[in-house]
Order: structure tokens, then sequence, then C-alpha cells
């Protein structure tokens, strides 16, 4: 490295200008010395201090050279972190603006460019992810739930449900027509249902993941007129975003009830994403049907006022299904693992003599699975009829 070099510039009061050439032996600093034999007295000094420190660089290993670097000089340093030896960006930097001082005394030694300050060490800098990788759930803790943020075009809509009497309407119901799982024509509607005909209910499992339990469940409601109205509790997505389980369990995503069409629910998960669907009637009478439907339209309204978030363990498409259930069914339903991975949820379903059919649960699942028949009734009006 080089020596520190000093050339001489024009008066200015009492003092000079100098040049402080950088590590690389190329780039000048700007620094004051003071007039007369003093500035030859403090370049003395400089050199001094510097020259030492290039020989003590230059025969010993990096772990001083590092030590050098965080005690005498600053480095600018970009995402992946100071380069040492190297100048420019990444590289050292050393101002010497206030070797002089006003009575033309030489100060103690170089300081630290007054923008800059000693970069931490590499433990240091991985001490400080480790501990905003720690923290980072506590910060989610503090989140408050909100309807009001910039939510991705198929969760933006909150469904509401309006009744009098026996007349159901509903506002917002989700019937997009989808080309791909990332391309669709966006339709909401406005639908009125009389409750008096809400006839059976439906349970849908969606397995997903790489490993067998992961799995979407939702509910749907068949009425005499031939329709059906399916209710999933989901995330609730901001734009751009994905679900992550680990995020679920720390606040990271608000909860959601989608009121939508069979043809949107069933067919993006059947027919555009390619998963498994498998649709069991549930055995409930006309009754009991209709006052799970109003009891999980309640909550989605409830939602509307009162944001929530969603838990990975608590709080899921599976458990919130079950706390209906255990409202307005006669029985007690045990706590089983089968809830928390809900790939096996209709074989704890069919165990508790949920699912309407005579047979082995193996046949069940042949009979249940609805892919095939879905993919020929893809367009078609009678879809909902058809998969079944």
């Amino acid at each position: 490295m080089p020596a520190a070099a000093r050339a001489k510039g024009p008066a200015v009061g009492k003092g000079v200008h100098g040049l402080l050439i950088d590590a690389d032996g190329k780039t000048p600093r700007s620094i004051g010395l003071g007039s007369g034999p003093e500035s030859e007295e403090t370049a003395g000094k400089l050199r001094a201090v510097i020259e030492p420190r290039d020989a003590a660089i230059a025969g010993h290993d990096d772990g001083l050279r590092r030590l050098y670097d965080g005690s005498l000089i600053a480095q600018n340093q970009d995402d992946a972190g100071p380069v040492p030896g190297k100048t420019g960006r990444g590289g050292p930097r050393l101002e010497a603006a206030s070797i002089a001082g006003k009575d033309g005394k030489p100060a103690a030694g170089p300081s630290l460019h007054p923008e800059q300050a000693p970069v931490p060490g590499k433990w240091r800098r991985r001490w400080d992810s480790l501990m905003q990788a720690a923290l980072a759930p506590l910060k989610l803790l503090t989140n408050r739930p909100s309807n009001e943020r910039d939510w991705s075009e198929d969760v933006s809509v909150l469904p509401e449900a309006i009744i009098v009497g026996d007349k159901l309407t509903v506002r917002n119901v989700r019937d997009f027509d989808y080309k791909s799982t990332k391309e669709w024509t966006a339709r909401w509607e406005d639908r009125t249902y009389d409750l008096r005909e809400v006839q059976s209910v439906w349970f849908a499992v969606e397995p997903f993941g790489s490993f067998t339990g992961p799995a979407h469940t939702f509910l749907s409601f068949g009425f005499k007129d031939g329709r059906y109205l399916a209710v999933s509790v989901e995330i609730r997505r901001v734009k751009g975003d994905r679900f992550s389980p680990w995020r679920g369990l720390f606040n990271g995503f608000e909860l959601t009830y989608v009121v939508g069409d069979e043809r949107d629910l069933v067919r993006l998960r059947a027919n555009h994403r390619k998963s498994d669907v498998f649709l069991y009637p549930i055995k409930a009478s006309g009754d009991l049907a209709r006052s799970l439907l109003v009891d999980m339209l309640g909550r989605a309204n409830a939602l509307r006022a009162k944001p929530e978030f969603y838990n990975t363990l608590t709080k899921t498409c599976t458990t919130t299904i079950l706390a209906h259930v255990r409202k307005l069914a006669p029985r007690r339903f045990p706590l089983s693992w089968k809830v928390l991975l809900p790939a096996y949820s209709d074989r704890l379903a069919y165990d508790l003599g949920l699912i309407d059919f005579e047979g082995t649960f193996e046949d069940a699942r042949r009979r249940f699975k609805i892919n095939d028949r879905a993919a020929a009734a893809d367009k078609d009006p009678r879809f909902s009829h058809l998969i079944r």
C-alpha cells in the first residue's frame, strides 16, 4: 500500500490545502495543513500514522487487516459487506481534514469521515441478522387485524348476508370465470335464496402439499331449486402474497369467509389447480343445514365490522367449520389430530358416521372424488348437478 502523499495547492488564509492519496494510490482526498514549517511537521506525523499501518496490513493476516480497517478507517459497504483491501465502494476511506487545529498545531491523528461510522465485524452482522429473525414473530404479534389493505382481487370484497324472515340475500357472491389459476374474469353477484329450501350440506376436501396432511376444506349448501352456495374459510392475502404456515402462527394473515358459486370454488381447485377434490354428502336434517348456513353467514358479517387473524393451529378452515358444527350439533365431537392435519378430516367424518354413505371409507373416497366429472362438466351451467 503506498504511503500518503501531499501535493501543495494555493494558499487560503494562513494555511495551505494538501491532498491525501487513498489506499489505491490514485484517489486524492482534500486535507488542510498548517502553513510554513508546521505543515512539514504535520505531514510527517501523518506519515507516521499511515506507514506503520500499511506495513502491518501487508505483513499480517486478515484478522489484523480487519482490526485496522475497523479502528482507523471507515468503509463504504454494499449489501454484501465491505471488501478488505479494496477501494471505492466497499473499500477504505480516510479523511484527514482535522489534522491541523485552529492554532496551527497538529491534531492527535486522522479522523473518520463525518458521514461514516465503523463497520461492524462479521460476527456482529450475523448476530444482528439472528436477532431480527428472532424478533420477527414478536413484531407480527403486535399487528392489529384490518380490513384496509391492498388485497388480492379474489379476496378483495367481503360477503354480506341480509336475512328478512326466510328470505336470504347474499351480496358479493364470488363467481369468477377462470382461464388459469392466475387469469380470470372477476364477477361478484348479489343472490337471493329461500332459507326454507336448504336441504343438504356437502363437505369438500382438497389435499395439497408435498406430504399427506395439509388440505383445504369447505362446506356447500344445496337448495331445492338445484343451486348450491359454497362457504369457504380462508386467509385474506394481500397482492403478491403467498400462504406460509409459519406466518399463520404469528398474525401474518387476516381471516375471511369466501361465499361463492361451486363453479368458482370447486372448478378452481379441480380443473385449474389440478388438486384432488372430494365432495362428501353429510348426514344433516334440513333444519340443521339451515342453522349451520345462517351461523356461518353471521360470522362472515361479523368479520366485516371486526376483522380477526387466521391462526395455523387454532383458527383454520377445518377448526372453524368444527366450531360452527359444535354450536349446533346435539352430539359431542372429540378433539383429534385429524383436524390439525385436515387431509385426514374426511376419515374423521367417516369414523364419526357423518358421511351419508354405506360402504368402506376407501369406497367413499372413490365415489366422491369429483375430478373426472368436474373436467367433463367444466363450462356446463349444470356443473353442480353433474359433479354429483
